[in-house]
């Protein structure tokens, strides 16, 4: 009577399926941290469209004006209810802020230094935003390009730029253009891995 010898995996086959399965895994490593980059930069651009929504709500509520950030806006900046920090404080948070301002940036930190979920960079950290009025009227436009100071600054604060009237540039990627219309305005604000979202009320 013969016994049939017992089959095993031969060094080649076992080799093979290891290599198969760290292939796998290396596609898996790979690919998690985009996946999970361009889901912040998602949840980033919807920051972005719901600010820009209640930019649109403040302009109906303020006979078409829209916030400003003193010192750069004049005497309308006196008021309180016109500055930024109020506008993050009714129309974003929709709660009194502990900590509103941070230099000429407004921020909207609670009492224990942590940032509103409606005002928070995915990564955690506060937004930041800054109301940008034209220093000259012969400029034309204002733009984020990496390796200078601003965007620099931009990126490192998670800084959103809000453009009095101004409109995004389709054409070039982190321009915004100057208009004539005041009740116009832009916002800039860089995404994780360096690409500029911009979004209007046009």
């Amino acid at each position: 009577m013969n016994k049939q010898a017992k089959k095993g995996f031969t060094i080649i086959e076992v080799v093979l399926v290891l290599a198969i399965a760290g292939l796998i895994f290396l596609m898996v490593f790979i690919a998690l941290p985009a996946l999970q980059r361009s889901q912040r930069n998602t949840r980033r651009r919807q920051d972005m469209a719901r600010i820009l929504s209640a930019l649109n709500d403040y302009q109906a509520n303020n006979n078409g004006q829209m916030p400003c950030q003193t010192p750069f806006d004049g005497n309308r900046c006196l008021s309180e209810t016109k500055q930024l920090p109020n506008f993050i404080e009714r129309y974003v948070v929709g709660e009194k802020l502990a900590t509103s301002t941070r230099g000429n940036t407004a921020v909207a930190l609670d009492e224990n230094g942590n940032c509103y979920e409606s005002f928070c960079d995915p990564d955690g950290s506060t937004y930041a935003m800054t109301a940008f009025t034209w220093n000259s009227v012969t400029e034309t436009y204002f733009e984020w390009q990496p390796g200078t100071s601003d965007y620099t600054t931009a990126q490192n604060r998670k800084e959103i730029m809000l453009a009095l009237s101004a409109k995004c540039d389709e054409e070039n990627e982190g321009r915004i253009l100057r208009t004539k219309d005041k009740s116009e305005v832009a916002i800039m604000y860089i995404l994780e891995g360096g690409a500029v979202y911009c979004g209007d009320n046009q």
